[in-house]
């Protein structure tokens, strides 16, 4: 006499459907991931404009040194972005120099790769300046 198994055989290439209640997590877990995502690429961007920051504040200070400006920074958040004060304390060089231009800048932003004055004196004129 045979004894007769019957066996369910599962084939492991064929794809797997889940069930309904399964989709709502999948969605929530694919959500979680798209946030992380993000939160990575800010964080990425943040330091390519940082570098850029660092760069720029060099050129600034290296400029204000060679025409004999005495001056501070100050750094404060506006808008979430990072926003830099310049603050000529001393201007040695005459009226016309281009110190006069860094003197009436009192903002600046750095938004990807151009350096844009976001307030400015009267005398002065509102300009980008490209690094």
């Amino acid at each position: 006499m045979d004894n007769v198994v019957e066996v369910n055989v599962v084939d492991m290439a064929s794809p797997v459907f889940t069930p309904i209640s399964r989709k709502s997590d999948i969605r929530t877990d694919l959500k979680t991931h798209a946030k992380r995502r993000n939160r990575i690429r800010k964080k990425r961007r943040a330091k390519s404009i940082s570098k850029i920051i660092s760069v720029l504040q060099i050129a600034i200070g290296y400029i204000l040194k060679v025409l004999e400006v005495k001056y501070c920074r100050e750094e404060f958040n506006f808008y979430n972005r990072s926003v830099y004060k310049l603050k000529v304390l001393e201007q040695k060089k005459e009226e016309g120099s281009i110190a006069k231009l860094y003197t009436d800048i009192k903002f600046f932003s750095v938004q990807r790769y151009k350096l844009k004055v976001l307030e400015v004196n009267r005398t002065g004129t509102a300009g980008e300046l490209q690094s």
